[in-house]
């Protein structure tokens, strides 16, 4: 790689490095704190479906302090940036394609603080289906030689890394349906099918023998997609990117942007596609326009998009273009709101749950969703009526009507001022 266009990555990636540094935002951060110290202190991870990341992030604080956590999302979201640029790269993408398709993932990156095990999930989910890439390009020979082996060990691991190695399984078994059909035409020869029928098999078998719950999220998960719990009513990645769009004025150009290109290729390309990317393509396009948490996802599949594209070619000698690919990076750097502050946002009630550890009031504490995680890191014995986790119908609702100080009577009171009483809130 000549020196100006390395000079220009080099710059690119410190760039989106030093745009990750903002500080601490994502408040269940410190509710898998609390968890990885319970791992660590009891010495037990019976029933976790998540250990591993929650223990990593406590060890990180630990030792490092909420600066770690910064730095750790920083090297994470950069490494992810790089490894996608070295795969397309590898994929015949020209230099200049590459970087562009870079800045979609970039620019998202932005606004998911995302300082909790989902983070390892962004990691490894480009390299599980970088791996059935190296499957699906191998000869028979070579699939009973691939590194597409390592996926007996990734999944496992990660299914107790966090949930999102459901996302994995789902890339697995794509691929598997797309073996299975190229075997029916006689496309693809029986050993090498088999080769992903074990590695399809295998981790489901793990974990069905060494982690029962963690298998059983499947269904789960399929249901939450299908039919939101309350709990995901309240968080905002949980929202569809329109309901973002048209209640709170959240749009992520760089989201729209890609996924209009993406069926624009798919469209173009539906015949010389693989099968398996359009079946990946499809289904997390579906996941994203559903939720939020999953555009990240649809982005992470660049190569498959960016292999399509033409005119790279004569990119590639253009001094024109170079110059227009450092005004665009620094363009991203002005307009891009660089707030380096390794520790927590000041959003979090510091000084109010000092107060309350200090004064320890008696009953139930109101609060706020999102600070649900934050004032049970800062008091665990905290009697809050929001919980983390398994938040009921009746208490969605309550806490609806009392947030948003439903005036409507009831029993000659504001809704508000009814529900409050009956919880016993002060």
């Amino acid at each position: 790689m000549p020196r100006l266009k390395a000079l220009l990555l080099a710059l690119y990636l410190a760039a989106f490095f030093i745009s990750y540094l903002g500080p601490i935002t994502e408040g269940d951060l410190f509710w898998h704190l609390r968890t990885g110290q319970n791992v660590l202190e009891a010495e037990t991870i019976a029933a976790k479906t998540q250990w591993l990341g929650q223990l990593f992030l406590y060890l990180i604080w630990k030792v490092l302090g909420y600066a770690g956590i910064v730095f750790l999302r920083a090297a994470v979201y950069t490494s992810v940036l790089g490894f996608l640029f070295i795969w397309m790269r590898k994929e015949g993408v020209g230099f200049y394609m590459a970087l562009l398709f870079l800045l979609f993932p970039a620019q998202l990156f932005l606004s998911f603080p995302n300082e909790r095990p989902q983070i390892f999930s962004f990691l490894l989910f480009p390299l599980a289906v970088y791996l059935l890439e190296g499957y699906r390009k191998s000869t028979h020979e070579g699939a009973v030689r691939g590194r597409h082996w390592l996926l007996l060990l990734i999944i496992p691991v990660w299914a107790n890394v966090h949930a999102g190695y459901l996302l994995g399984l789902s890339s697995i078994w794509i691929y598997l349906i797309a073996a299975i059909i190229g075997y029916a035409r006689k496309r693809t020869p029986f050993g090498k099918l088999a080769v992903m029928l074990v590695i399809a098999c295998s981790p489901a078998m793990l974990l069905a023998l060494f982690n029962l719950k963690s298998f059983a999220l499947l269904p789960g998960a399929i249901q939450s997609v299908l039919t939101p719990v309350p709990y995901m009513k309240g968080v905002v990645e949980y929202l569809s990117p329109f309901t973002a769009l048209v209640r709170m004025g959240q749009f992520y150009p760089p989201y729209w942007i890609f996924l209009a290109v993406a069926l624009f290729v798919l469209v173009r390309n539906i015949k010389k596609m693989p099968f398996e990317h359009t079946l990946m393509l499809v289904l997390f396009a579906m996941l994203s326009l559903r939720f939020l948490r999953f555009m990240p996802f649809l982005l992470m599949l660049s190569p498959f998009i960016s292999v399509r594209m033409k005119g790279e070619e004569e990119w590639e000698k253009s001094k024109a273009v170079f110059i227009g690919f450092t005004t665009i990076l620094a363009v991203w750097l002005v307009i891009t709101p660089i707030n380096i502050k390794p520790s927590i946002s000041e959003d979090f009630p510091v000084r109010g749950t000092e107060f309350l550890a200090e004064t320890h009031p008696k009953g139930k504490i109101f609060n706020y969703q999102g600070w649900a995680g934050f004032v049970l890191w800062r008091m665990p014995e905290a009697n809050i009526f929001i919980p983390v986790e398994g938040v009921t119908d009746e208490i969605d609702d309550a806490y609806s009507k009392i947030i948003w100080a439903e005036e409507k009577p009831s029993y000659g009171k504001p809704q508000w001022q009814a529900y409050m009483d009956a919880y016993g809130l002060d």
